[in-house]
Parts: structure tokens; sequence; C-alpha cells
């Protein structure tokens, strides 16, 4: 595709996964999309003659090099730092970096309000503006009869998603089934109720949410959680050790099973979260938010 002289170059450095879904998606612009370890390979030289060839350079990861935002603000192109998740853990680490790199953006934004409220505990003052969650299946089908609770750890990284917290809170629970994807329990003691799936697709993704009652979501560090809102989406309750609207927040391995037990009998759709995301997670809204900042509009509240 050729680019009019109209038309709005961005360049989109960050996750692979989230650069290629906002290109993919936002057809009125004309993107390059690099992946973040990529950019970091290249000379600097490489990255200016890069940086030059577009309007706007949004980073989908936290970035903290200070020679680029003076250099893109000096050539008065806009630039956005969006921090997704862990790079913000990471941007603890770079000292007063990122604080810098904040102050000579244009805007700063983030994924979600704990990351936004950790952000301005660092003194770095951010727009929340969440990621699309792309293939939301919107349905209200019926709970299966066995209870059954779905939770996605991922295998390299299992201590950072509770395994251990997992396990010991379905030997708690005998009258549910836990199932378990993202990690195939090499390693780990079988259990009767749980079960693990290993790596699936979307579309099994889709179908043991349906097939569950319960969404269980632990991790040391979060942002919004995509299974999250799928499992919301689908009318499910969803249990998490993060605050989040029309979820249950929970502090320790007791209340997680306090909870359990007293879904175990719940016989309604969680509505409430299905309606919410239904309004404020379809693509119309998540991908426009993007088209509005692009658009380079004054206003920038998303949320």
């Amino acid at each position: 595709m050729v680019a009019s002289k109209k038309t709005k170059k961005i360049l989109l450095v960050g996750l692979t996964f989230w650069i290629h879904l906002i290109a993919e998606r936002l057809k009125e612009f004309t993107f390059t999309t690099i992946d973040y370890y990529d950019w970091w390979n290249m000379s600097m030289k490489e990255r200016i003659k890069l940086i030059d060839q577009h309007r706007i350079v949004h980073y989908m990861w936290g970035h903290y090099n200070i020679k680029e935002f003076f250099y893109i603000r000096l050539k008065k192109k806009k630039v956005y730092t969006h921090y997704m998740g862990s790079d913000v853990l990471r941007a603890k680490k770079f000292k007063k970096n990122p604080w810098w790199c904040a102050k000579l953006a244009n805007n700063t934004f983030c994924d979600s309000p704990n990351l936004q409220t950790e952000l301005a505990d660092m003194g770095i003052k951010a727009i929340v503006l969440p990621n699309p969650v792309p293939h939301l299946v919107f349905g209200l089908p019926p709970f299966p009869r066995q209870n059954r609770v779905l939770a996605y750890i991922n295998q390299i990284n299992e201590n950072f998603y509770h395994i251990n917290d997992v396990e010991y809170i379905a030997k708690a629970s005998p009258e549910w089934i836990f199932h378990i994807v993202g990690h195939d329990g090499r390693g780990r003691k079988p259990m009767k109720n749980l079960q693990y799936f290993g790596h699936v697709d979307r579309h099994v993704i889709t179908h043991l949410i349906k097939d569950s009652k319960v969404y269980l979501r632990l991790t040391d560090h979060d942002a919004t959680g995509k299974m999250a809102l799928e499992a919301m989406a689908q009318g499910r309750y969803v249990i998490r050790n993060m605050q989040w609207p029309h979820t249950i927040y929970t502090l320790n391995n007791e209340e997680v099973i306090a909870a359990l037990k007293k879904l175990a009998v719940e016989k309604r759709l969680n509505i409430t979260a299905h309606e919410y995301i239904k309004r404020e997670w379809c693509d119309e809204i998540t991908f426009g938010r993007f088209v509005k900042l692009y658009r380079e509009t004054n206003s920038l509240n998303f949320l």
C-alpha cells in the first residue's frame, strides 16, 4: 500500500500481538510495526531513519531511551509511551529514565487503572487506554451441571501465576473441577479434580469458558487480563487478586475458597459483568479509542 500525503504514518514498536492487532484493524492509517526486542537490536542510526519516516511513534511497551525521545520531539513528531503490564515492574529498575521519557512524551498511557496507580507512585502521570480484546464472544450460555473453574497458568512462569495456590484451592474445593490452560502439568502432582490442558487455541478457550462457571486469575502483577474479560462476556464469575469492576476481589487463598463455596450454589449468570463488557469492551469502543488518538483529537478522556 502506497500512502498518500494525507495518510498518517505511524510507527508501532511493541509486543508483536498488540501492534499487529492495531495495525490490521485500523485501515485508515499506514503502520510500520516492529517487535520491541528487534527495536532494541537496531542501531540508533537505523531507528532514526525509521522515526524520520513517520508522524507518530507509539511505543506499546515501556521504553526509556531518553535520546530517542529528545530526537522525536526535536523533529516535532508525536511520541506516546504505552505501559502494558509487567513493563511497569521493569521500569522501576531504570531509575529516573522512565520519568524523563514520560515528561518528553506527548502522552503516557497504560492498560488499566491499577497500572495507572503504580505509575503515579513513580511520579508518572498516565492516561488509561486499554488494549483492544479481539474475538470476544458475547453470549449467556447456561452454567454446566458440574461446577467448574477455569484458570490460565503460563508454564514458563508458573510461580507468577500462583500455581501452588491454585492447586491448594483445588484440593480444598473438592466440589469443583479445575481446568488449567497454558500448562501441561509436567512436574506437578496429579489431582483428582484438576486437569491440565497445555497450550490451546482461542476456539478451545471459548469452549472451556462456556463449560465453566468461574474464571480464576491469580498473579503477582496484572493489567486487564484478556481471558477474564472473555469469561465476563459469557456471564461467568471472575475471581481475581486485583480489584476490577464486576469481579470478586480476594486477598488470600481462604477468601477464594469461601467465594467458591458461595458460587457452588449460585444459579444466576453474571449478567452485570456481561453487560459491562458489552458496553465498554466491544470492538467499536476499544478500537475507536485508538482511532481517536491517531486522529490527534484534543480530548483524550478514554474512560
